[in-house]
């Protein structure tokens, strides 16, 4: 946060800029690049999911060959078994998708339908969506 005033210049008030931090709701390790913001939609297995929208954020335990509709769709991929070797990490590198893997208690930490944003880079996930960067 930075604040002051406009000095010399009469009828000025004071002037103060705030920035918003995202909540970090939890880590992992990050596989892939980039950041990608979605609805999360969790479960404890993949199989209870009814239905999965292209652009969600698939938050589970872990993957298996069941899963691959899914995350061919999902923006992004949580999970909470921690192998750089496991299901979701090859398929999610393969496909292009930023997993996180690692990320213990994710499907009790994450409220299915909310917003998240995950940084495959960092191995960060926050709560809310990644602001637009306005270029000019």
């Amino acid at each position: 946060m930075t604040a002051g005033t406009l000095q010399g210049v009469a009828g000025s008030t004071d002037l103060i800029k705030v920035e918003v931090v995202k909540a970090i709701l939890g880590r992992g390790v990050g596989i892939g690049q980039g950041a990608v913001s979605g609805r999360a939609r969790v479960a404890s297995r993949p199989q209870a999911i009814a239905q999965f929208t292209q652009g969600e954020i698939l938050v589970v335990p872990s993957t298996n060959a069941d899963c691959v509709d899914m995350m061919r769709r999902a923006a992004g991929i949580i999970t909470e078994e921690e192998s750089l070797t496991s299901h979701a990490a090859i398929i999610g590198l393969r496909l292009g998708v930023p997993v996180i893997v690692g990320f213990k208690g994710a499907t009790q930490k994450i409220r299915d339908g909310a917003i998240v944003t995950i940084d495959a880079q960092k191995g960060l996930i926050y709560s809310g969506a990644l602001s637009p960067v306005s270029k000019g």
